[in-house]
């Protein structure tokens, strides 16, 4: 199963595939989650955010994402999302990597990033 993370317009941009990994709409691997924390970390396994409640935050708890049933006190106001494309879920290949230890997540902000999610795992 998975779920669509929509960008600050409403765009469907990528998808939480609930292995733990976050893939692109032409569904390459951008980045996972560590599930046991919500800690993100791009392919490569750097730590950029955090993920909870429906929310992508950024490591200063601005939001650069959000899923159709985000749920949290602290959030921007959030667009309609548009109707994703229709594309099957990609068949479990992932070994859980092991992550590194993040950093505590930070004080969650109502504030959108500056950083678009077109451009948060790069």
């Amino acid at each position: 199963m998975s779920t669509w993370l929509y960008d600050e317009h409403g765009v469907p941009r990528m998808r939480f595939i609930y292995d733990s990994r976050i893939l692109d709409i032409e569904d390459n691997l951008v980045g996972c989650v560590s599930i046991s924390e919500g800690a993100v970390y791009t392919s490569d396994l750097r730590h950029v955010g955090w993920f909870k409640n429906g929310l992508l935050r950024d490591n200063d708890g601005w939001v650069v994402a959000f899923t159709r049933d985000a749920s949290d006190s602290d959030m921007p106001g959030l667009p309609d999302p548009m109707i994703p494309p229709n594309i099957p879920d990609p068949v479990s290949n992932l070994d859980s990597p092991n992550f590194p230890k993040p950093a505590l997540p930070p004080e969650p902000y109502a504030l959108w990033s500056a950083v678009p999610l077109g451009r948060f795992f790069d």
